[in-house]
C-alpha cells in the first residue's frame, strides 16, 4: 500500500471594503515563474504549518502575500484531492470568509498582480483548478 502524506491548504475570500454589500473579493495571479500553474488567478492563502491553527496560518499567509491584515470569519468550503505532481500528498483545502481589516496592497514575490473581482467576473478567467473548484461551490 502506497504511503501518503497529508498537507492542509488554507484559502481566503477577502471581501472589498464595502459599507452596503460585500460584492467583489481580491484574487492575486500567480508570477509566471512559479513552477505550479504559473500566470493563473487564485486566492490569496498556503500551507498550514504543523500544529497551526488554520485561522492564524490564514492571517500570517494573507499578509505574506498582500500585506493585508484579515480577519477569518467561518469556513465555506473544505475539500479533500490528491496532489497533482505529487500524487502521493493527500491535500485538505479549506476556504474561509474574510474581512479586510487594514493594509495596502503590496504582492510578495509569488504574484504579479491583483483586482477585486465580483463572482461572475472571476469566474471567466484563467484560475487555478482549486479555485475553480471553489468558485463552482460558492
Amino acid at each position: 500500500m502506497p504511503q501518503y502524506i497529508t498537507k492542509a491548504v488554507i484559502k481566503g475570500l477577502i471581501y472589498q471594503p464595502n459599507w452596503f454589500k460585500p460584492s467583489k473579493f481580491l484574487l492575486v495571479k500567480r508570477s509566471n515563474h512559479e513552477s505550479f500553474e504559473p500566470g493563473c488567478w487564485d486566492l490569496p492563502g498556503g500551507g498550514i504549518d504543523a500544529f497551526e491553527q488554520p485561522e492564524e496560518a490564514l492571517k500570517r499567509e494573507v499578509k505574506e502575500e498582500t500585506d493585508l491584515v484579515v480577519k477569518p470569519i467561518k469556513p465555506l468550503v473544505i475539500y479533500s484531492t490528491q496532489g497533482v505532481v505529487d500524487t502521493h500528498i493527500h491535500y485538505v483545502n479549506i476556504l474561509y470568509q474574510c474581512h479586510y481589516v487594514s493594509g495596502q496592497i503590496t504582492l510578495s514575490k509569488e504574484h504579479d498582480e491583483y483586482c477585486w473581482l465580483t463572482l461572475k467576473q472571476a469566474r471567466k478567467l484563467t484560475t487555478t483548478k482549486e479555485l475553480a473548484h471553489y468558485l463552482g461551490k460558492i
